[in-house]
């Protein structure tokens, strides 16, 4: 991390969803946000960006979330990030698949803001 403030990357093909999430975030936590409409530019930014955390939807155009979170894990620059699943999936078999592929967590949309932001707190090692 090359800033003092972590940088979280929100991946949703919905912008009030990620404008959203970003205001959530921003609210409680002094992070620097990053957002992509895709799995797709979501993937060009962790070729370029340092990311702490990425936060990402699964139904997205291009590269879904599923995908990029496959590819992130299989990539040794971005398996390390820790990757969070923001869907309105709320299937079994759908959690359980990211949770095999490597997400840290999984929230089902519509989501509970304070839930969202103690999760990142977590995932940053902040109280």
């Amino acid at each position: 991390m090359t800033s003092s403030k972590p940088n979280i990357l929100i991946v949703d093909d919905e912008q009030f969803l990620a404008k959203g999430i970003s205001v959530v975030i921003n609210k409680k936590l002094s992070c620097n946000e990053l957002v992509a409409v895709d799995g797709e530019q979501a993937w060009e930014m962790l070729q370029n960006e340092d990311v702490d955390i990425v936060i990402s939807d699964w139904n997205m155009p291009k590269k879904n979330g599923a995908e990029l979170l496959r590819d992130m894990k299989a990539n040794p620059r971005t398996r390390h990030i820790p990757f969070l699943m923001l869907s309105g999936r709320n299937d079994v078999d759908s959690i359980k698949s990211a949770e095999t592929s490597g997400a840290v967590d999984y929230i089902v949309k519509p989501f509970n803001g304070d839930e969202l932001v103690k999760k990142i707190k977590q995932l940053l090692g902040c109280r």
